[in-house]
């Protein structure tokens, strides 16, 4: 099956629902309201998405390359499977998002509200994380060495303690983790 490709076009204002095995390149997306749609297989390469609405929406096995997320909702969406290299998201409501399964390489997460989502069995690389919320968020078996999670919050945060070696926090984040160890401090 051929795989589609729509390329150098800029939307607006719009909804747009389930598609897959499309790769969308060099396009921009402002105001789209994704939410609730399902997109299998489907390539973003060097894209823009500002304040578009994503939530509840279903993102498996999709490519996300060199593509800007700024100020989008995306509340609930599924992420599982897919790949994600050189992107960035910068002040979104990323709540109850699953990663899990993912592989998130060289990939900014600024100033946003990750609670309660779900990074499980996660390959990361070069992954930055600056400013975000990443209360109560889920990090089993995903390994943590060179994680700077020292700007971030952090509280009620679940991780897999075999993988934690070479975790980057900040003095208070170490006296929380030292807990999660059993780590008595007087």
């Amino acid at each position: 099956m051929m795989i589609e490709d729509i390329q150098n076009q800029v939307f607006c204002n719009k909804e747009i629902n389930s598609t897959k095995e499309i790769d969308f390149k060099n396009c921009q997306f402002k105001n789209i309201d994704f939410s609730d749609s399902e997109f299998q297989k489907v390539g973003f390469v060097d894209c823009h998405f500002e304040n578009c609405d994503f939530s509840n929406t279903v993102l498996n096995e999709c490519s996300i390359i060199r593509t800007k997320l700024n100020n989008c909702k995306m509340i609930g969406t599924d992420f599982s499977g897919s790949y994600f290299l050189e992107s960035s998201f910068e002040s979104c409501n990323l709540m109850y998002t699953n990663y899990s399964n993912t592989n998130i390489k060289k990939t900014l997460f600024q100033n946003n509200n990750v609670e309660k989502s779900s990074f499980n069995e996660v390959k990361l690389d070069k992954i930055k994380l600056h400013n975000n919320n990443l209360i109560e968020s889920e990090w089993i078996g995903t390994n943590l060495k060179n994680v700077d999670l020292s700007d971030c919050k952090i509280d009620g945060i679940i991780v897999d303690k075999n993988l934690l070696n070479g975790l980057i926090v900040n003095e208070n984040q170490a006296i929380s983790f030292s807990k999660l160890l059993g780590i008595v401090i007087k």
